[in-house]
């Protein structure tokens, strides 16, 4: 299976809007700033100011929360890498099974766990 995503450089978020061949900037889109910046995951945030390491429960429920964020997207694209030559069942069999280690991993060591992001602000304007 692969995922497929590709990750533009501020050069190339610039490029459109400060090359005047572009068809971007020949719709009047000018680039005002941009900053970028990461976001560092809520979950792990969260759990280091707050999580007790000692409480198994509190661990657990972090860990269902965190691997829920994944699942959610993570889940169709996962589905569709297995086999067709296997039953729908079967793949979700192995999805939840996949996902309940990814779960038992995190619960089992919280602090370790992580997913920063790199967000790339863009201001611009329209030219009237």
């Amino acid at each position: 299976m692969n995922h497929n995503a590709y990750y533009r450089t501020e050069e190339e978020l610039k490029e459109p809007l400060i090359n005047v061949d572009s068809p971007v900037y020949k719709l009047g889109l000018r680039l005002v700033s941009i900053e970028v910046k990461q976001v560092n995951c809520y979950f792990h945030d969260r759990w280091v100011e707050s999580g007790d390491d000692g409480d198994i429960a509190e661990a657990r429920a972090h860990a269902k929360s965190y691997v829920r964020s994944f699942r959610i997207w993570a889940h169709s694209e996962l589905l569709h890498g297995l086999s067709d030559s296997r039953s729908l069942e079967e793949k979700a069999n192995i999805l939840d099974a996949f996902f309940k280690r990814f779960e038992d991993a995190v619960a089992e060591n919280p602090r370790d766990h992580g997913k920063d992001y790199i967000v790339a602000y863009v201001h611009m304007r329209k030219l009237e």
